[in-house]
């Protein structure tokens, strides 16, 4: 539960609560439960500014100090919420420590009242200073709670796309490369939350309730479907001709109409598709990469390894021949993704063999021995064996040695691949009646994305384009 204190805010100061009060000037200042990033200003604020910094290091107590100047200048428009990064340092994990006790912003105004970041050591002398246990200090870095409060900063900053530290994100939409959190000033602050406050405005008048405005934000810059992209926008660069004088650009429009529901649906739009390479291809005839194809129908996932939650939101399947080459980057793609959505995601491997190339026979015994490990509750120990050990290479097949790396009876898997793989062959056909033809294949909101993807930020932005809301869900007022 959310409690509130009454402060007064002194001209100057850099951090809230002040210790006396100015006559006729008050603030209230939120403090969250230990279990949520530390901030202030109301949940009901316009904006929205996340800061994502590492507490310690570098430059990131400027963008701190800037932030706050911002919301003591808006007290009632501004939320502040503060994310610490972990490094190869306490500090963070101290920080985080303090916060369970109601004293991060105390810790955060010691820390960042002196020109040079303090080194670990000088940090938890201030925590202790400032009323942290001396064992709280030196062991935050071991707290659950901290560790798990680190890694959600870290899942949340990579889904939201930053891509430096320290990251400002402004109503769910990073401000860089525009503006660098690190050498921002108030003033560059100032204008970037003036844009902001006037697209809240505009939203909220349009029936976005306040608390799901930084949710839009994000779902936006994910799907790529900014109505100023398509609209124009005010703070486009004017006409090249400075005596013309076009008409203004319409500001945007957030609530959904009938006309964009019948033009592109209530989902994202699919992004042009950059491939990874190909394992196996006619060079002669290379397959057409620019298309994101629906699958004709759903992959077959009964059996298959996995990595997961059985029941998260969005399967990624991974369609590839575990003896290609280009097979393990694609899963190991997969798995750091789902990793940035806990609980959300689950990676799928699917088998697939081109029947007509030499050693397709062995490729099928390797996938079908895939499948018995899956069924001994190791699937994806195996995938990561046959991948990485070299035991699965063009020329032999050693399921001995893969299943000792593995962990797995060998002389069980033996007997289960023997014979003929029904099971690895009908998998490759179910993949090929859905319309796969190459691999690897990466399937994500039944698209096919062949050869896969090049980096974890296209795949995760396919994820989070399946994870943002829909028509019915971006307007509910219930966020």
């Amino acid at each position: 539960m959310n409690r509130f204190v009454v402060a007064a805010a002194l001209a100057g100061s850099c951090l809230p609560p002040a210790a006396t009060a100015a006559p006729g000037r008050a603030e209230r200042v939120e403090h969250r439960t230990a279990d949520e990033a530390p901030a202030i200003g109301p949940p009901e604020a316009a904006v929205t500014i996340e800061l994502f910094f590492t507490p310690g290091a570098g430059n990131a107590h400027d963008a701190y100090r800037t932030l706050i100047e911002l919301q003591r200048r808006h007290p009632t428009r501004v939320r502040a919420v503060f994310r610490p990064l972990h490094r190869n340092q306490n500090t963070p994990a101290i920080t985080l420590a303090a916060h369970q006790r109601g004293r991060f912003f105390e810790l955060m105004n010691a820390l960042s009242t002196g020109a040079m970041a303090p080194n670990s050591g000088a940090t938890l002398e201030l925590a202790v200073k400032i009323g942290l246990s001396r064992t709280a200090a030196e062991r935050a870095h071991l707290d659950l709670q901290v560790q798990a409060a680190l890694d959600a900063n870290r899942h949340r900053a990579f889904r939201l796309g930053t891509t430096s530290n320290p990251e400002m994100v402004i109503n769910g939409r990073p401000m860089g490369p525009r503006v660098h959190a690190a050498t921002a000033t108030v003033g560059d602050l100032e204008n970037e939350y003036r844009v902001a406050f006037d697209d809240a405005r505009r939203a909220t008048g349009q029936g976005i309730p306040a608390r799901a405005i930084p949710r839009w934000g994000a779902r936006r810059e994910a799907c790529g479907d900014d109505p100023d992209d398509e609209r124009g926008s005010s703070t486009a660069p004017g006409p090249a001709d400075p005596t013309a004088n076009p008409d203004p650009p319409e500001p945007p429009s957030f609530a959904w109409h009938l006309a964009a529901v019948l033009t592109r649906g209530t989902g994202c739009t699919v992004a042009r598709h950059l491939p990874a390479t190909l394992d196996e291809f006619d060079p002669d005839a290379p397959p057409e990469r620019d298309p994101v194809p629906l699958l004709a129908r759903p992959l077959p996932t009964a059996g298959m390894p996995t990595l997961g939650p059985p029941d998260a939101e969005v399967p990624i399947f991974v369609v590839c021949n575990l003896r290609g080459r280009f097979c393990l980057d694609q899963l190991d793609l997969a798995r750091r993704v789902a990793e940035h959505f806990p609980g959300q995601v689950r990676v799928v491997w699917v088998p697939w063999v081109d029947m007509i190339l030499d050693g397709s026979d062995r490729d099928l015994t390797l996938a079908q021995a895939a499948l018995c490990a899956a069924a001994e509750g190791d699937g994806w120990g195996f995938l990561r064996a046959a991948t990485t050990g070299g035991f699965a290479a063009r020329g032999r097949v050693d399921l001995s040695a893969i299943a000792a790396a593995a962990g797995l009876d060998s002389e069980k898997l033996d007997a289960c691949a023997s014979g003929e793989p029904r099971q690895a062959r009908a998998a490759v056909e179910a993949a090929r009646a859905a319309g796969l033809g190459w691999g690897p294949t990466v399937v994500i909101g039944g698209r096919a994305y062949l050869g896969g993807f090049g980096d974890d930020r296209r795949a995760a932005d396919r994820v989070a384009a399946e994870l943002a809301p829909g028509l019915l869900e971006a307007l509910a007022p219930s966020w």
